[in-house]
């Protein structure tokens, strides 16, 4: 072993020493292939053989909930993108800082495989799911492991926390996908989500009273507008949050471009769906899994803005030039009555 190879893992050792002390939590594979089965139409690349993780966390460095979904909604819908498959290509990498909060991943030294984007979308997902259902937020390490034998870590929590970890790798911190969002910048009646990369601004406005529209631009697509309605019952954001992270990771597992005509996913507690359903009158477009995916993302996010997260309806149409073509129709509602 290599003195840069000891410094690492001095340094890694070190800090999971400091948390250990707190929580850890050992997710077995099952547990893992649970996490995107709650499904009945369940679709996609399988859960991989013999992944596992294990969670540490530091109760005494806490995050605000609603922070913390909204900074893994971030930076799992963009790495999302990169494709459910794909190897990361880079020994480590991080989201932007959305809201104060950072999600940051590196590989290890003599790791068994090299770290794919199915591995950060399910850590990122499972590690939530676990800190919702204990109710403890905080500052968080999360060990990917293949049969047992760590391969790579993901990191949850303030920048300062993920520059200690970048360091600790040995790599350079750069990444292939970098996200930087300004949650909520209101102007006037309208709300505007700025990204500093090269997708498209997305401009988010008010219809009237009853119902709402968000614009988003889809490459080769054109626009699409997301028009919704609440159906009268307040649900905590927290909630909303988690049913659209799972959503995202669900849709995340489908690469292949392929439509959608029907699909249901649910927070951890099934107590939330979010549901979307086809509907094709003389041709028109179709639900994928990227609209799906911006859809999860978009509408927490406005109604969080408003502060008004509760149950909704909506239907997506998207324009293709002069054409308006309706895509299909879908809910965010509640299940414990």
């Amino acid at each position: 072993m290599t003195p840069k190879s000891k410094s690492i893992l001095v340094t890694v050792a070190s800090f999971l020493f400091t948390c250990i002390s707190s929580l850890t939590l050992e997710i077995p594979p099952q547990i893992i292939a649970n996490a995107l089965s709650r499904s009945p139409n369940l679709r996609g690349p399988p859960i991989p053989y013999g992944f596992s993780m294990r969670i540490v966390q530091d109760p005494d460095k806490p995050l605000n909930v609603d922070d913390l979904y909204i900074c893994a909604i971030e930076a799992m819908y963009h790495w999302a993108a990169e494709g459910y498959e794909e190897e990361t290509l880079t020994h480590n990498g991080q989201s932007e800082i959305v809201r104060g909060l950072q999600v940051s991943y590196y590989d290890k030294p003599n790791r068994p495989i090299n770290i794919h984007w199915k591995h950060i979308i399910l850590a990122i997902l499972v590690s939530l799911n676990s800190m919702d259902q204990r109710h403890v937020f905080a500052e968080s390490v999360v060990e990917l492991k293949q049969h047992e034998r760590v391969f790579g870590l993901l990191r949850i929590g303030k920048p300062s926390s993920r520059t200690r970890g970048i360091e600790a790798s040995g790599g350079s911190t750069n990444t292939t996908t970098q996200i930087s969002a300004a949650i909520a910048k209101k102007k006037g009646d309208s709300i505007e989500v700025e990204r500093n990369d090269t997708e498209p601004t997305v401009a988010i406005n008010s219809n009237t009273s009853t119902s709402k529209i968000i614009t988003t631009n889809i490459p080769e697509l054109g626009t699409a507008n997301i028009t919704y309605q609440h159906l009268g019952t307040s649900v905590s954001c927290t909630l909303l949050f988690s049913t659209a992270l799972d959503g995202i990771a669900y849709a995340a597992t489908d690469d292949s471009g392929d439509t959608w005509p029907f699909s249901t996913t649910y927070d951890w507690s099934n107590k939330m769906m979010y549901q979307t359903v086809q509907v094709l009158k003389n041709g028109g477009s179709e639900w994928n899994a990227d609209l799906i995916k911006r859809v999860a993302r978009l509408l927490p996010l406005r109604m969080f803005a408003d502060d008004e997260c509760g149950e909704v309806r909506f239907r997506v149409e998207v324009r293709l030039g002069e054409r308006v073509e309706r895509v299909g129709t879908g809910t965010f509602q509640r299940l414990d009555f």
